[in-house]
């Protein structure tokens, strides 16, 4: 799912001078505060080398990035990788070797060998809000690796809320039911439920859960959150009406009329709705909707809980295995839609980079940085 953007296109972007490849724009995960991350700002003046690696999705991201940071901060040094294949040249890991700090997709990084292989490497930001590929790639007991790993927080929360509510009002208003009857020359009136009537659950409560819970209480729904821990008081999220533990997750299900998965991909999630937990959404014949990461159902729980009547319908924009395989049943389903990992596939470069060069002080200050992963959750 990576585009390469053309030499020509950063060319454009330094005003026709070529990039100089002895420098690098990068994030990882390593403390700050830490003696590395100390000597990094000991002798006054010194800036850490940033590396950008990473074209995806059919847009010049590097521009972008690039474009923005110079743009309120020439004083960063920075290098762009353009990668003309999906391998990384002897050059450019000799280039790579010399950075302090990386952007860039995890996916590269572990296509290319790159984990363990970046010695200077203090901190990597990760361009996606998921970080299970990278994180799930190393034993549970460890060792990791030293540096600092960040992702795309509340990058996109607006963005999948979106996709949720946008797949919850075509239900419930007969939006692609009433495409059809158009097509058909027919006036008929469909019946439908306010959202105002309806529950919503949410499995997964960090930024994105939060965002989710906002834009269903401007709909007036009822919400329901599963958490790990009941939140303090002044902890609480105001748009939530009732907090669930995970062990009342059949509760929780029995109670929606909708439930969205956003739970990360982590050895505690595998197989979360597996088994016949689905079979708790049948009083409200609850459409179950993921769109965090598809660990936590297989696809044949799916079929078998419409099948069986447990659900209404399925909305899946993750899957086990991705792509999907062309011979899954999931396809074929009239009750199940199916969306290729999108919900929250805008990127902004401006965005990362306003993001980047506040956390950009915080590191060479020694500052905590928001977002950093925890490699012992994995997220």
């Amino acid at each position: 799912m990576i585009r390469c953007v053309q030499t020509e296109i950063i060319k454009r972007l330094f005003g026709g001078k070529s990039v100089n490849r002895s420098t690098t724009l990068k994030m990882l995960s390593v403390d700050p505060s830490s003696s590395v991350g100390a000597s990094m700002r000991k002798e006054e003046g010194t800036r850490p080398l940033v590396g950008i690696l990473a074209t995806f999705v059919g847009s010049p991201l590097e521009r972008e990035i690039a474009d923005a940071v110079q743009k309120t901060r020439p004083d960063i040094r920075f290098e762009v990788f353009v990668r003309g294949k999906p391998t990384i040249s002897e050059k450019e890991m000799e280039d790579l070797k010399s950075c302090e700090i990386l952007i860039a997709d995890p996916n590269i990084i572990l296509e290319n060998n790159l984990v363990n292989n970046l010695p200077n490497l203090k901190w990597m930001h990760c361009l996606w809000a998921g970080v299970d590929r990278f994180t799930r790639s190393f034993s549970p007991s460890g060792p990791y690796p030293s540096y600092l790993l960040t992702r795309n927080g509340d990058f996109f929360c607006i963005q999948m809320a979106e996709y949720v509510f946008g797949y919850i009002i075509d239900k419930e208003r007969h939006i692609t039911e009433m495409k059809k009857l158009k097509e058909q020359s027919l006036w008929k009136r469909l019946p439908y439920r306010t959202l105002s009537e309806l529950t919503l659950g949410i499995v997964g409560f960090g930024d994105i859960g939060k965002e989710i819970a906002r834009v269903a209480k401007a709909f007036q729904m009822n919400v329901w959150a599963l958490v790990k821990s009941f939140p303090k008081d002044d902890e609480q999220c105001q748009h939530v009406d009732e907090y669930r533990l995970s062990s009342d997750l059949p509760e929780l299900l029995a109670a929606s009329d909708y439930v969205v998965s956003i739970l990360p991909s982590v050895p505690s999630t595998d197989g979360f709705f597996d088994g016949d937990m689905l079979s708790h959404c049948s009083p409200k014949l609850t459409t179950f909707m993921n769109i965090g990461r598809g660990n936590v159902v297989k696809d044949e729980t799916i079929i078998a809980a419409l099948d069986r009547g447990w659900i209404g319908g399925a909305v899946l924009d993750v899957f086990s295995v991705e792509p999907l395989p062309d011979d899954s049943p999931l396809w074929t389903h009239p009750k199940v839609i199916v969306t290729p990992h999108i919900a929250g596939l805008c990127i902004s470069g401006s965005k990362i980079a306003g993001d980047f060069v506040q956390n950009y002080d915080r590191f060479v200050k020694g500052e905590t940085l928001p977002y950093t992963v925890d490699w012992d959750k994995g997220y």
